[in-house]
């Protein structure tokens, strides 16, 4: 046995007995504590789950079609009946196998995509192209999709024989892990057997919790699961905060001893700041890895961390900077403007943040000249504060135009447009600020408010006669009305009209006409709206070369109505570069087999998402 096993398991054995007794207490899970299984879908007896967050849950619909992710009440999940569940009286039918491949904490009302998502699909199937979704899903609207999905209570697919080792269970626990929800993940483990977690995610649970700042939770777990045979580096590192946490100073002082006889890399910054901790000597390191023991170090050291200190890009740390108070300021507002894009935070977060980034009273007089000379965070946070201070309209639009043009040229529009909601929900529609109805209309049809954006397009239309700028405005929303569902009867246009009066190059319009066409005919619009576009199929080219099986699976799986499947392929079509990356065939699929599964609402905003991307 070499000296790293011998002290390896040392450090396990020690670092394990010196954890209070009580840290060893399992965190009660509800059903996770090896509580009966259910075998039949919920019904209208089930307890309802907890409030959801805004990451968690559908935007709730404000109009004909489609709602705000951004300052609106989501609904909370409670006790329902599914579409497949019987609502009364008794029922005699075969009793289904029970399993635990497909148990979740969305049900019927509360955000659920339904007790028979997975109708009709064939386990292997699904189980294949749920680890074709990217954790890096570039899509504010496919995360959103994705994470109900994931946590969505359902029938289990076609699949004959239980296995055992529930892969399917087991893909939806690291589909949350690689999109860093954290929340959601411990949620889905908490109606999951207590000895099948034990055994099987004992490392996602503690994790998870430490991301969310739970120590007392995770150090509980850990006390209990940890085994140095998996991942040794992660759970010593764990148990050594936790020997932090709970006051162990001698135990922390020798785990961190046998630890610098273990060689490798990852254990650097975190030894650095577990000696300046305890022993009082050396420096805060430059930066950390992408570990969530080292972050909950960082957490319990408590002292000023550089700028560049975390691995925001790592899955869930976004989020986590938040409660880093050690953290430059700018370094929060920047991973806010991430995590609310990731869909794991509200946008209540980032005005926080936009917040806690101190300026003078002259800084801000002064913003619009300023905020560019600023990093881009920084800069919106300047707007933000000026902007909730201003009570001059036009100069309120002129700094709402500002933050909104610098978030989209950084990929961040929708969810800096949702911080900004309050601010520009209060601004008046009226002729002095008609300039602003573009981008107002634009921000607000992105925010779901329909029928708010649909005030400005009537303003620019009554101010089109007198103000170049009203009538530029009426031909940069007139897409929007039509993606949303509205009519545009009244307005006597076309597609063709449209790209005539855009002051663009040919190509740049050409490309825009080309995406717009692609998704008005998928939503059915009128032909005269269409007027002088060839009809002719959808191009296949596009920064990616689309694969036609998949879109053959897409079309199949959304021509028998399985609904789970249609989803899976959208979001992977979806991929890392979001709507960037996808042709107008594959657009024009996505929108259609969306559609066709009954997601009308979802397919709409995903249309919007996918226009405001390409530049429209």
């Amino acid at each position: 046995m070499t000296v790293s096993r011998i002290s390896a398991t040392a450090l396990l054995a020690l670092l394990c007995l010196a954890l209070p007794l009580g840290a060893a207490a399992q965190v009660d899970s509800g059903q996770g504590n090896g509580g009966p299984i259910r075998l039949t879908p919920p019904g209208i007896n089930d307890a309802a789950p907890e409030d959801l967050s805004p990451a968690e849950a559908p935007p709730e619909n404000n109009g004909s079609s489609g709602g705000s992710f951004g300052g609106q009440t989501f609904v909370a999940p409670g006790p329902g009946v599914s579409p497949s569940a019987p609502r009364r009286g008794i029922q005699i039918q075969p009793l289904s196998r029970p399993s635990i491949e497909t148990l979740g904490v969305l049900h019927s009302g509360g955000g659920s995509l339904g007790y028979d998502l997975w109708e009709r699909s064939q386990r292997g199937i699904v189980l294949g192209l749920m680890r074709r979704v990217p954790g890096a899903l570039d899509s504010m609207t496919g995360r959103q999709i994705a994470y109900r999905l994931l946590l969505t209570d359902a029938a289990p697919p076609l699949s004959g024989t239980e296995h055992e080792n529930a892969d399917l269970l087991a893909e939806r626990i690291e589909r949350l892990r690689a999109f860093g929800h954290s929340r959601g993940l411990l949620r889905l483990l908490d109606v999951i057997p207590g000895d099948i977690v034990a055994r099987r995610f004992s490392l996602e649970q503690v994790e998870a919790q430490l991301l969310e700042g739970d120590y007392a939770g995770a150090c509980a777990n850990a006390r209990a699961q940890a085994d140095l045979s998996s991942a040794p580096f992660f759970w010593q590192k764990t148990l050594i905060v936790c020997q932090i946490h709970n006051g162990e100073i001698a135990a922390a002082q020798l785990g961190l001893q046998l630890m610098a006889e273990l060689p490798g890399p990852e254990s650097g910054a975190f030894l650095a700041m577990g000696r300046r901790m305890l022993d009082g000597f050396g420096e805060v390191p430059q930066a950390i890895s992408a570990s969530a023991p080292d972050l909950a170090m960082a957490d319990l050291l408590g002292e000023s961390l550089p700028a560049d200190f975390l691995p925001l890009e790592a899955p869930g740390f976004a989020k986590a900077a938040l409660r880093l108070a050690g953290l430059p300021p700018e370094t929060r507002a920047r991973a806010a403007e991430q995590a609310v894009m990731q869909a794991l935070v509200p946008p209540s977060a980032l005005e926080r943040a936009y917040r806690e980034i101190a300026f003078t009273p002259e800084q801000r007089d002064a913003a619009l000249t300023l905020a560019g000379s600023q990093p881009a965070s920084v800069g919106r946070a300047l707007l933000y504060q000026a902007g909730a201070r201003s009570n001059d309209p036009a100069a309120h639009a002129e700094i709402l135009l500002n933050a909104f043009e610098t978030a989209h040229d950084d990929h961040l529009y929708q969810a800096v447009v949702a911080a900004f909601e309050g601010q520009l929900t209060r601004l008046p529609a009226t002729p002095q600020t008609a300039w602003f109805a573009a981008s107002a209309g634009r921000a607000l049809y992105a925010l779901g408010r329909y029928e708010q954006a649909a005030q400005w397009l009537e303003l620019a239309r009554s101010e089109a006669m007198v103000s170049p700028q009203a009538q530029a405005s009426v031909t940069l929303l007139w897409p929007y009305t039509l993606l949303a569902g509205d009519s545009a009867a009244d307005w006597d246009g076309s597609l063709s009209a449209w790209a005539l009066a855009r002051n663009e190059a040919p190509a740049t319009v050409e490309r825009l006409r080309d995406h717009l066409t692609t998704s008005f005919r998928a939503f059915g619009a009128n032909e005269r709206l269409l007027a002088g576009v060839a009809q002719s199929t959808p191009a296949a080219s596009g920064p990616v070369t689309p694969d036609p099986t998949n879109l053959l699976a897409m079309r199949d799986a959304a021509d028998d109505g399985r609904r789970g499947e249609v989803l899976l392929l959208v979001l992977a079509a979806l991929g890392a570069e979001g709507s960037d990356s996808i042709s107008p065939m594959v657009q024009d699929a996505v929108l259609q087999s969306m559609l066709r599964v009954g997601m009308a609402d979802e397919a709409r905003r995903l249309a919007i998402e996918m226009a405001l991307r390409a530049g429209i």
